[in-house]
């Protein structure tokens, strides 16, 4: 019998989102930024608030690729989930704004789509948190400092 805990249930809850969201960021787009880096391949990254192109990968990817694998063991989640959220907000307002909402409008694969849905998932993590299932959860049970 499934024990429906309403406290387990936002633990499932939160571990299920933190591993997905987290494995998406991390390797789906973190992962990927940093190898166009080490390949010296050319970088195709839009200046925003007057910060080069090259600095605002490398901050884009510290927050996926780091903030990702950070969400997937659940240490620092509210922390990472804000720079995260801040991160889709530039997608959205700096990179994304012109672009079709919906991929079925587009002409090519730029959409803001994607990054309205990862910033629903991680101000839905922000405010879950890091939930029970978690090393942050763990270290704390543990008295580990």
């Amino acid at each position: 019998m499934i024990d429906f805990n309403r406290n387990k249930i936002i633990d499932i809850t939160s571990l299920i989102l933190r591993i997905g969201f987290g494995s998406f960021i991390a390797f789906g787009y973190g992962l990927d930024k940093l190898l166009t880096l080490i390949n010296g391949e050319e970088i195709m990254f839009v200046s925003f608030l007057g910060i080069p192109p090259v600095i605002g990968m490398i901050i884009a990817i510290v927050t996926e690729l780091v903030g990702g694998i950070s969400l997937i063991i659940g240490y620092k989640t509210r922390i990472v989930s804000l720079f995260l959220i801040f991160t889709m907000l530039i997608a959205i307002l700096g990179i994304h704004i012109n672009d079709p909402f919906f991929l079925i409008y587009a002409e090519g694969t730029r959409t803001i789509e994607f990054a309205f849905i990862y910033l629903l998932a991680f101000t839905f993590i922000f405010f879950l948190g890091q939930g029970k299932y978690s090393l942050e959860r763990w270290i704390a049970r543990k008295k580990i400092y």
